[in-house]
This record gives C-alpha cells, structure tokens and sequence, in this order.
C-alpha cells in the first residue's frame, strides 16, 4: 500500500495529504464557531489543485452562513429563535426530535404574540414576564410546554452573547421566578382529570397532524405512528411488541383469493423453472389500504407487517397463519427501510426463515446510500428506463464504478426492455450468470 504523505504549506493555508488511491485531502481552519471552537474545512480531490478550488467554494459556503447568522439590530425575537436554530442544526447540536420540538415551540407560542415582533435587542425582563403571563391565561398549553419558552428563549439570547451581538440577556433575571411560577401550575388538584375525550373532528385533526409530512417527504413527528396507535387502540408501543399475527381479527381490510400457480423464485433450487406450484388450500391475502390517507396508509402496511415478520421469525405459521412462502410489497418506497425497519430485516434475515420478498416500485432517489446498500441484498433486480432524475443513482446500482456506461444504457432502454442483475439462468437453465445483461420482458410469456 502507497505511503500517505503530508505536504506542509505556509501557516494559514492548511495542509495536504496524499492518499494511498492517488487523491489528495487539504484541510484548514476557517476561524472559530460561536461555541468557541475551531471551524477546520476538510475535502478531497483528484490533486492540489482541485483541492483549492473546492475548498474556496466551502470557505465562501461557511462565511455566507457565519456572516448570515449574525443578529442585527432589525431582527425580531422570532428571527433571532430561528437564527439560533439553524445555527444548532449546521453544528449537529440537536436530534430530530429536538429540532421539530423547538420549529413547534417557535411557531405556536412566540410567533403570532407581540413578543415575536419585537426588536430582539429591545426586550426587556418585564416583556418576557408579560409573555409567559399571557400564555398562562390563555390556557392553551400546558406549564412544561411554556417552560420550554423560556428555555428557547434563553438559550438564543445566550448564543447571541456568545456571538458577541448582544450585551445581556433579559431571560436571564427572570428565569428562576418564571420556573417556580411553572412549577406550581404543573401540580394537578385531586379533582383534576388526567383523561380527554376527543370529538370526530378532534381525531380527524390529530390523525392529519400527526401524519403529517416535511416537503423531503420525511415525518415531521418522528413519533407520528404511535401516536395513531395510542389513539385508536389505547395500546402502548411495550403492548404493542407483544402483539402476534392470530391477534389481528381486521377481515374488513383482507381479501382472500385461492390461486393454483404463482410466478417467483424457486426455493430449492436455482437450476429448475422460476414457476413454484401452490397446494389448493395456499391463499394469498391481499391488504389494501387505497382509501387511507398517506400517512396512515404507511402506519398500517409497517405495522401488519411488523406482527407478519414477528410470527414468520417465531416459526408459529401453522398456528398463527397459513404458511407464508413470499410477501409482495408495491410501491414500497412507502415503506420504511432504514436500519432496524420491518423492511431491512426482512430483506437480510428473510432466507433464514425461508421468506421471500419482492419489491417494486418506481422511484429510488429518496432513498439515502445506507438504505440502497440494504437494497442491494436482493437475489434480483429488473431495472426499466428510470427517469431522467433517479438515472444515476440507478446505474450507480447496477455498477457503482462504470455508472456512466451503465447510464448510457438505461438511457436506450425501449418498452418492454429492462437491465437484469443478480443470479440468472441461461440456456434453459444450463448456466448461471451474475453480469448485468439487458433482456426482454414479456408478461405473456411462460420462460
């Protein structure tokens, strides 16, 4: 292996490191973070010169947003809240539940309230006094959801020092008052009920919420699902682990077809025809949830089949269900498939349990490059002309080293054709291969 190598330039203009594949890694310090700490840029390139290049991008990068998170005197105390937000984000200071948490308390309680709009710079202890006094007596939101104003606002004005913006904090004087304040109002009387009835428009609302979705597509509550769970079934997530497949009595939402053949790979050997034969008593349930609204749609196919998964792992078929041989997942984007997913253990473990699974679907490009190498435990995959969009993450796919080619091939892909790749026969299945190939595929026939 090639000797990594550091070059040593003149103070100030970082370093460069050779790396034992021929490209070259040039770090440097930028300046400082409000924390205090260092800010130090790291990139790689083919050579010293497309170093330098990336790096004047980054560095312009990291003065656009230094510079933009500064707080002026125009800002408002709204602005400052998601100044100070974004901040924390670009640092990684939070976690996604954090991050949605603080979005929501900046919305619904500072936003909208005369606090909000004023000058950051101009407020003093009696307007952040006079604010939690409001949210008090509009009896909105509970004691501890009006403490985390106070925290949000005291940790931003705090950043904002740090930055050198500001010379005080007007949270600061007042905080431990407020908190005691708090405090007493959390403390429930002994004729308090610790029970909500909801109304039909009150559920409806909730469901929408809790559902909803960021315009990436990811949820916005992380803890959405169990929050329709709770709702709908009064079960907790511990309750629902317990939970096996004989538990489901939902025939409303099952179709039941007996069939005599089915297309799919053959588990005992890859020499014989991909066709398996189902006994007359094999059924294939069918669950459809077309009328559901998305999220809940996505809550209820990961939690069928979390109990399916759980009874396939626990071998009790014969008890539970019929025995299942495959699972068909369509339009499975809409599935969860990240570390730890009903999805991801399926497509590892499956065999294991002698469970097969297909996938289809039309759109890969959402997917993050941990959640593609977890796709890439198929057997097989049939790739048709992708859009113009997912065209190089799908020939990356099919070879992440001569995806340009690969591109070109996608591109030329005409109805009916699609690129084969994974484990095949040929010659009537007197070779096995595992190059990608391009073949035709035709619905009607029997090879």
């Amino acid at each position: 292996m090639a000797e990594k190598k550091t070059l040593r330039n003149a103070k100030g203009e970082g370093s460069f490191k050779v790396n034992a594949d021929g490209t070259v890694t040039h770090r440097k310090s930028v300046g400082f973070k409000a924390n205090g700490r260092r800010k130090v840029i790291t990139v790689t390139a083919k050579n010293k010169s497309a170093c330098i290049r990336e790096m004047k991008k980054k560095e312009n990068e990291w003065n656009n947003i230094k510079n933009g998170l500064h707080i002026d005197s125009t800002d408002t105390v709204v602005s400052l809240c998601y100044r100070h937000l974004e901040y924390q984000v670009l640092n990684n200071d939070l976690k996604g539940k954090s991050i949605d948490r603080r979005e929501c308390t900046i919305e619904n309680q500072i936003s909208g309230y005369d606090l909000g709009y004023l000058q950051a710079q101009q407020v003093t202890p009696i307007d952040i006094e006079t604010h939690v006094k409001l949210l008090i007596s509009e009896n909105k939101v509970g004691a501890s959801s009006i403490g985390k104003v106070v925290d949000v606002l005291n940790a931003a004005y705090e950043w904002a020092i740090r930055q050198g913006d500001m010379q005080q904090n007007p949270v600061r004087l007042v905080k431990t008052e407020l908190s005691k304040k708090l405090k007493k109002l959390s403390v429930k009387g002994a004729d308090e009920a610790d029970v909500v009835a909801l109304s039909d428009e009150e559920i409806k609302l909730f469901e929408r919420e809790a559902t909803e979705l960021h315009a990436n597509g990811h949820e916005k509550y992380p803890a959405g699902m169990y929050c329709l769970l709770l709702l709908h079934t009064g079960m907790r997530v511990g309750e629902m682990i317990a939970l096996r497949w004989r538990d489901w009595k939902g025939d409303y939402l099952v179709i039941e077809k007996s069939v005599s053949t089915a297309k799919n790979r053959n588990k005992k050997s890859e020499d014989e025809n991909n066709y398996i034969s189902l006994e007359d008593n094999k059924l294939v349930t069918i669950m459809q949830f077309t009328e559901l609204e998305g999220g809940t749609k996505k809550f209820l196919t990961e939690f069928m089949s979390a109990l399916l998964w759980q009874s396939v792992k626990d071998g009790g078929n014969s008890a539970d269900l019929h025995s299942v041989d495959y699972i068909l997942y369509d339009e499975f984007q809409n599935v969860a498939l990240g570390k730890g997913s009903t999805l991801d253990a399926m497509l590892r473990e499956g065999r294991k349990c002698g469970l097969g699974v297909w996938l289809a679907t039309q759109i890969l490009s959402n997917y993050k490059p941990e959640q593609i190498d977890t796709l890439q435990q198929v057997d097989t995959m049939l790739l048709f002309h992708p859009s113009e969009r997912s065209m190089k993450g799908i020939a990356q796919l099919i070879d992440c080293e001569a995806w340009e080619s690969c591109r070109s091939a996608l591109s030329d892909l005409q109805k009916g054709q699609a690129i084969l790749k994974g484990k095949y026969s040929v010659n009537h299945n007197s070779k096995i291969w595992d190059i990608p190939i391009i073949c035709a595929v035709d619905s009607k026939s029997s090879n």
